[in-house]
């Protein structure tokens, strides 16, 4: 025979993992706080990225001769000028 318990016999159980205070880490503030990490990230990440694709490419086009070391020192020299 098989007998039910009521619920409010069983043992309760709390699942909440608390970290320093419950209000530091509610769920609005643990989302703001995420969502400015990924964004920082994203920032820094896109900044690095950018610096390894451009000497990449450079590298590459002058590994294959489609880039010379003359046509170099001039897109250099507009760059610093402002003609680009």
């Amino acid at each position: 025979m098989i007998t039910l318990t009521p619920a409010n016999e069983f043992p309760q159980r709390s699942s909440k993992v608390l970290l320093y205070k419950e209000s530091i880490m509610d769920p609005l503030t643990h989302t703001i706080f995420v969502l400015c990490l990924m964004f920082v990230a994203n920032i820094i990440g896109k900044k690095m990225g950018r610096q390894e694709g451009i000497s990449a490419a450079v590298t590459y086009l002058i590994e294959m001769g489609a880039v010379s070391d003359d046509a170099l020192k001039r897109a250099n020299e507009k760059y610093e000028e402002g003609d680009y």
